[in-house]
């Protein structure tokens, strides 16, 4: 639905891709971009930042909560995080069982590849711990599948560094002429899943 009518507005001059969480809109930081931040030498993710608000840094001589006021940075693709707005979904501090350890919902956020497998069930641990992380995660399928890049790696191996590896390895195209960028969800491509709302 969101890729068939995601562009049409309403009568309040928005779209279902600006305004809904499933369509990638709404209050939501934006899982695909970074930042680049001195302190660790390299871009960093939003869920970086949102662990670390209240930490020193020494190179701002003040938290990385002020990281949130630059509007072309952190501030732009962390709105949530940075608190400039505000959303009813949220996860929890709560836990969950995953493979014989107890799981956070930060853990979660991270690994797109159990995402599915966790979050179809909205009575499961972990959807009721972490409704944010799978409703803004769990829209989205790899294709084409399988996808295997030039080296033979698929979109899980790109899932354990996405930043990097999206932005490097993934941009080169494969025997097929696709790119990660293009197939994996986790570096930006993939299709929709139209059926899981």
């Amino acid at each position: 639905r969101c890729r068939d009518y995601g562009e049409e507005v309403n009568n309040f001059d928005c779209t279902a891709k600006e305004a809904c969480c499933a369509c990638g809109g709404g209050c939501n930081d934006d899982r695909f971009k970074a930042v680049y931040v001195e302190d660790t030498g390299r871009d960093e993710p939003c869920v970086w930042l949102a662990a670390r608000l209240d930490t020193f840094s020494p190179s701002l001589n003040n938290t990385y909560s002020v990281l949130c006021d630059d509007d072309d940075g952190f501030g732009g693709i962390c709105k949530e995080t940075c608190g400039k707005c505000f959303d009813d979904v949220f996860d929890t501090d709560g836990h969950f069982m995953y493979d014989g350890f107890m799981r956070n919902c930060q853990w979660l956020s991270l690994r797109t590849d159990v995402q599915d497998e966790l979050c179809h069930d909205t009575n499961s641990d972990a959807y009721l711990a972490c409704t944010e992380s799978c409703t803004l995660f769990s829209v989205c399928d790899d294709s084409p599948q399988p996808f295997e890049d030039l080296e033979g790696n698929n979109c899980s191996w790109y899932q354990r560094s996405r930043y990097h590896r999206c932005t490097g390895a993934g941009s080169i195209p494969n025997e097929s002429n696709v790119t990660a960028v293009e197939a994996c969800c986790i570096c930006g491509g993939g299709v929709d899943k139209p059926s899981f709302y």
